[in-house]
């Protein structure tokens, strides 16, 4: 699902990726759809990623990306990620505890 809109001033765009009974991953936690859909090209995912500088998700995806073998994708973006058990920042992101329509509403 793809969603734009604006708050506070800020614009924002929601990309929101689930298969078709709803879930990103199987009961293993295996992502292995994602390699095999049927669409020819990028869906215009790398058009949408040229027009964003912030990349904001909460823990549990952040961790389920950095457990990928391969570099962290959004290194090159500002990369705020909401959590109610870390705080402070890593290499890649900052953790925020604070609801994220209130976070967006103030910057």
């Amino acid at each position: 699902m793809f969603r734009g809109g604006s708050v506070g001033g800020c614009k924002y765009s929601i990309i929101h990726w689930t298969s078709i009974d709803g879930y990103i991953a199987n009961e293993d936690g295996i992502l292995e759809w994602l390699g095999s859909t049927e669409v020819e090209g990028d869906s215009g995912y790398n058009s949408l990623l040229e027009r964003i500088d912030t990349v904001v998700m909460r823990k549990g995806t952040y961790d389920v990306i950095r457990g990928f073998d391969m570099d962290y994708p959004y290194s090159g973006y500002e990369n705020h990620v909401f959590s109610k058990s870390v705080s402070g920042s890593d290499e890649y992101a900052s953790f925020i505890d604070e609801d994220v329509k209130t976070y967006i509403k103030k910057r």
